[in-house]
């Protein structure tokens, strides 16, 4: 249903597609100078694809026609991909183009309303305002759900957080009132917690504790509270943990550290649903639900005597397994895409052969979390915001010994024309190459591959260009190619033009 979050908080989410920089600085300017009692968050980017990317919902998607400083033509086509990927939204034309068959196209096309550059820029949040309560009338409030809030909904990478994102409205709105969440470090399990968050109508109490972070000593005034008097610094009564969640949520992370003293209290808590805070007498009642995580095998704890076994029975009505990220490769390129729209100073771009490479890695020691920080890492090396395999740091490359990589993982098919053929540089037979001389090698096989594509001698700067590095790097790579071996002359000629 329509939300009226918005306009109780007097807040439109813009995206404004706009390539010309002076447009977009008067645009924004426009926006901000509205009226004092309602405002518009925008976020401004300079083309179709960068657009396509966000995976924010936005209120209303303001787009130029003609996204091409080169064109002065328009493709229906691409207005019908933002209306299709932001199909919630309110979408505005803004164009020159305002004669009236285009506008006419444009709303064939999707377009809610249009407005013309040539108009006072003084309208232009006047009708937008307008478009948007319009368009969100006629759908019934479809624009934005009734749980949002003034920040833009979270979208989840990957088909098992997909899965689970479809799971979680159930499991809330069924009788079940405990939820384990097992998994490898790094698969997740705070996304989980984000996704039952997220579901949740506002009002509703979510109340996130980590079990390991608590010492022993204040665990129980922690979790339970305690009343005035009842310890030395206890100057006023304070609500513990599972008060705080009444009538919602508490998500125990860590849910293994739990000393057994804390395990038998909450125990008690969740057979009994009241609780007693230290230093008081009195039961107070609770209606809590319990979100449980951890990456330990509680069963074999159990086993073991460390985890009592009817706590253990009543935490796991209902089992959330995490798959580890070796176990779910096919899930790795679009949670790359989405780990680079979350790092600062992008819009960062990735290589088709980075992302091969990427995905054969094992990621056994930290998983979606060790995956993010290798991609953090990257952006260190990468030129023009692109990332390549050049860009990978050598202690990630490194894992890559012993790995028989897959025909997905080969670069370079394409053999050179003296009827030499490069072998898959992470086959067997590389692994005694230390890690400066497979680097080179990649180096030498994209080369040839850009080649394959092109068939004509490239030029350095174009090279530079498809590699995401300087001219001088490009050239210092092509003088220790021929140093090494690794091309002739003859071959290096062929391939690139050294005087361009």
């Amino acid at each position: 249903t329509f939300s009226s979050m918005s306009f109780e908080q007097n807040l439109i989410h813009v995206l404004l597609i706009e390539d010309n920089a002076f447009d977009c600085i008067a645009v924004k300017k426009a926006l901000a100078s509205f009226e004092p009692d309602f405002k518009f968050a925008v976020i401004a980017v300079r083309s179709l694809d960068e657009a396509l990317l966000r995976s924010e919902l936005f209120d209303v998607v303001v787009s130029d026609l003609c996204l091409d400083p080169e064109s002065s033509s328009w493709d229906p086509r691409d207005l019908e991909s933002l209306r299709k990927c932001f199909a919630s939204s309110c979408l505005v034309v803004r164009s020159n183009l305002d004669d009236p068959k285009t506008i006419k196209s444009a709303f064939r096309c999707g377009a809610n309303d249009f407005v013309s550059k040539r108009s006072d820029r003084a309208e232009l949040p006047i009708r937008l305002r307008q478009a948007w309560e319009l368009a969100g009338l006629k759908k019934a409030g479809n624009l934005r759900s009734a749980t949002s809030t003034s920040n833009p909904k979270p979208r989840y990478a990957g088909q098992s957080f997909h899965e689970l994102a479809v799971r979680v409205p159930r499991i809330i709105n069924s009788a079940i009132t405990t939820v384990h969440v097992f998994g490898e470090t790094g698969t997740g399990k705070e996304v989980v917690a984000d996704i039952f968050s997220a579901t949740l109508d506002s009002k509703v109490p979510f109340v996130r504790v980590n079990c390991a972070a608590i010492s022993q000593s204040l665990l129980e005034s922690e979790l339970f509270g305690f009343v005035k008097g009842a310890f030395t610094g206890a100057h006023a009564d304070r609500k513990g943990f599972f008060e705080q969640a009444d009538g919602g949520w508490i998500f125990l992370d860590e849910l293994a550290t739990l000393p057994s003293h804390a395990q038998a209290a909450i125990l008690r808590v969740i057979e009994n649903q009241s609780l007693r805070r230290v230093g008081s007498e009195q039961e107070r009642a609770v209606d809590v639900r319990v979100l449980s995580a951890t990456n330990e095998n509680i069963q074999e704890l159990v086993k073991l005597g460390k985890f009592r076994q009817d706590l253990w029975q009543r935490l796991s009505e209902v089992e959330l397994k995490l798959s580890p990220l070796r176990d779910r490769r096919e899930e790795i390129p679009e949670l790359i895409e989405h780990c680079l729209r979350a790092l600062s100073g992008g819009p960062w771009r990735i290589s088709a052969s980075a992302v091969k490479i990427l995905a054969e890695l094992g990621w056994e020691s930290g998983n979606v979390r060790e995956l993010r920080n290798t991609l953090r890492a990257m952006t260190e090396f990468g030129i023009d915001r692109l990332l390549t395999p050049m860009s990978i740091p050598k202690s990630v490359m490194e894992k890559f010994q012993g790995i028989d990589a897959p025909e997905s993982v080969v670069l370079s098919e394409v053999p050179s024309k003296e009827g030499e053929h490069t072998d898959d540089i992470f086959s067997k037979s590389a692994d005694s190459r230390n890690y400066d001389a497979r680097v080179l090698e990649l180096f030498g096989n994209m080369i040839r591959e850009i080649h394959g594509r092109n068939s004509e001698s490239l030029s350095v700067r174009a090279l530079s260009r498809e590699l995401g590095l300087s001219r001088t790097a490009v050239n210092e790579k092509l003088r220790e190619l021929l140093s090494k071996g690794l091309f002739t002359e003859h071959e290096l000629s062929r391939i690139v033009n050294l005087k361009t």
